[in-house]
């Protein structure tokens, strides 16, 4: 699996315009257990099977988090499954975890991990609320966004 480092990958960086787009060396740098845990959950999502994989460092932009994951599932239940397999990675791993929001329903499932955030949703539900778009500004980790 594809490991991300403390820089961002420039080709990937690059694709996304905003106001994040500066020097490599003015890039904010996320602590190594911060990308450690981003390259489990990386792992962990894409064994699941979990489609357009995205990893946002937002560490810049907010104070809840560090990293933001978005992941699309195909159906309810390999949402659920991806949510299920998230925490026992956590537990495992010792990765950190606070809460999860929208299990029962799983058409937009939130795992807050302390530090990184993963959002699952199903096709129809990332097309309507379009996340991307809200973190367009911020390097991507992992992953590359569909074309506007």
């Amino acid at each position: 699996m594809t490991q991300i480092s403390a820089q961002p990958d420039l080709e990937q960086k690059q694709s996304v315009p905003g106001p994040s787009d500066q020097a490599p060396s003015a890039q904010p740098q996320l602590a190594p257990d911060v990308i450690a845990k981003v390259n489990a959950l990386v792992d962990v999502l894409a064994k699941g099977k979990a489609l357009d994989i995205l990893a946002f460092d937002i560490s810049q932009h907010c104070s809840f988090a560090d990293a933001l994951f978005i992941a699309t599932a195909a159906s309810s239940r390999q949402a659920q499954a991806l949510a299920d397999q998230v925490l026992a990675a956590s537990a495992a791993e010792k990765l950190g975890y606070l809460r999860m929001e929208g299990h029962s329903a799983g058409q937009w499932i939130l795992v807050d991990c302390a530090d990184v955030i993963i959002n699952i949703l199903l096709p129809t539900t990332r097309e309507l609320y379009r996340l991307e778009g809200l973190w367009s500004g911020c390097p991507i980790l992992f992953g590359k966004p569909e074309p506007a």
